[in-house]
């Protein structure tokens, strides 16, 4: 997995992703950019299909790793990172470079309502975003092809 090295605008020291001011000068640093959407997730589509059955598995793809992550969709599902005094999300995305990228401990979740799927962002510090577009307050629905962005952290997502 490659990890972006970032440097604070102030003084060039570089910190992690996620991380609100720099160590060095205290400079206040930025976040995630809105039009920061990974160029080999840009050109493709989704399908459009809305449905998603009970008995179906969401699949995640995450950008530049082979295996892909798969998970059932009961009523709610955390997604984020652990940390040792934390929150366990149900989907930790620790191993995917999930710090250095900005995902937060506990960064948005995805709703079932019916046959239907809902990404809503859960306060998180840099952000999560649907095909490039950040999210508001409102729950999105989620269609067969979507790309989900947490912080850096992309992944283009599949019904199964």
């Amino acid at each position: 997995m490659t990890s972006t090295k970032h440097v604070c605008p102030g003084c060039g020291h570089p910190y992690r992703l996620g991380t609100l001011f720099c160590d060095d000068c205290g400079a206040t640093l930025p976040t995630v950019d809105a039009d920061d959407e990974p160029e080999s997730f840009a050109d493709e589509t989704r399908s459009g299909l809305t449905e998603f059955a009970q008995d179906a598995t969401l699949v995640f793809r995450v950008e530049d790793v082979a295996e892909p992550i798969r998970l059932q969709i009961p009523d709610r599902v955390v997604l984020g990172r652990v940390d040792r005094d934390g929150p366990i999300p149900d989907l930790d995305l620790t191993d995917y470079d999930a710090v250095d990228n900005g995902v937060s401990r506990v960064h948005a979740s995805i709703q079932r309502d019916g046959d239907s799927l809902y990404l809503s962002d859960i306060d998180s510090t840099n952000g999560t975003f649907l095909n490039g577009q950040r999210l508001g307050d409102d729950p999105q629905l989620l269609h067969d092809g979507d790309t989900i962005r947490l912080g850096h952290l992309s992944m283009k997502i599949g019904f199964r």
